[in-house]
């Protein structure tokens, strides 16, 4: 794995890419940082700021990540990967760890701004400034290992641009989006039989067997069924549940406020092993085939 790091490290900085996330979120989050910390009234709301800062990073981040596998692919280097020595559970390690070294660095970088605010405030709330950089670096660390993922599974690097900036734009923004979709057990009902067409679709990419597909379908239609004529009510609100749950942004409000969540912080090492652990997958399919 420190080979594949290492390698992938040396690769940002030299293509630029890694040199380029820097200097554009180092820049914005400095302006930002400026005229809403320092000018025109010094305050100690940096947490506030790097709240603010999510967006920009989302809107990045798909640059140090879109490289990752689909480079290979366009360089016709992915066999190495299939018959080098390294286990592919350490190449996408590699690859994710150093993404994340890149991000961490420049994280870093930015806890300067942290130091100067001591010379023009007296009262720092220090607490909320560590949450807020926890609840950031769990946030971008899953958003990193979406991105790995769509990566490993895109044609080109463009293609694992635009997908990674669109999903997480999607991501983001959901969680607000959700007061707008209605909240009837009808409604409620026909979402769960599109989930349950969703995962049937996964359970047969993954397995290739339609008949495991089917039968899961099948069990799952018929539950589902069998619930909403029994019990209706619980089907209504369920996709407003559904996302508040699933959304990658909610659960990292507490942090920003001073507060360091057990539930969350387990949520979002779930996001990533299982991103982590679907890129393995995928990689170990192509090798066998």
């Amino acid at each position: 794995m420190t080979i594949i790091l290492t390698k992938e490290l040396k690769g940002f900085f030299m293509t630029g890419y890694g040199t380029m996330f820097m200097a554009i979120y180092l820049f914005i989050f400095g302006l930002y940082f400026t005229f809403m910390n320092v000018f025109p009234n010094p305050n100690s709301v940096l947490s506030s700021t790097i709240n603010n800062m999510i967006f920009i990073f989302i809107l990045i981040f798909p640059m140090i990540t879109m490289r990752s596998f689909a480079e290979e692919k366009k360089n016709k280097t992915e066999p190495l990967i299939f018959t080098s020595p390294i286990p592919l559970r350490n190449v996408v390690l590699g690859k994710y760890f150093a993404v994340i070294v890149l991000f961490l660095l420049t994280i870093t970088i930015t806890g300067i701004h942290a130091v100067t605010l001591g010379f023009f405030t007296e009262n720092i709330d220090v607490n909320s400034i560590l949450t807020s950089y926890i609840g950031f670096i769990l946030l971008g660390s899953s958003f990193i290992a979406i991105g790995i993922f769509i990566s490993i599974v895109s044609e080109n690097q463009i293609v694992a641009g635009i997908s990674s900036l669109g999903v997480s734009i999607i991501l983001f923004t959901v969680s607000s989006v959700s007061e707008f979709i209605p909240r009837d057990s009808l409604s409620g009902m026909f979402f769960v039989v599109v989930c349950i067409l969703v995962l049937s679709g996964i359970i047969y990419w993954l397995l290739k067997n339609i008949w495991i597909t089917l039968v899961t379908f099948v069990l799952l239609l018929g539950g589902t069924m069998a619930v909403f004529f029994s019990r209706k009510i619980l089907f209504e609100g369920i996709i407003q549940k559904t996302i508040k749950l699933l959304s990658v942004t909610n659960y990292s409000n507490e942090y920003f406020i001073g507060v360091i969540s057990l539930s969350s912080m387990v949520y979002y090492l779930s996001i990533i092993f299982l991103f982590l652990f679907f890129s393995y997958v995928i990689l170990e399919r192509r090798r066998w085939s």
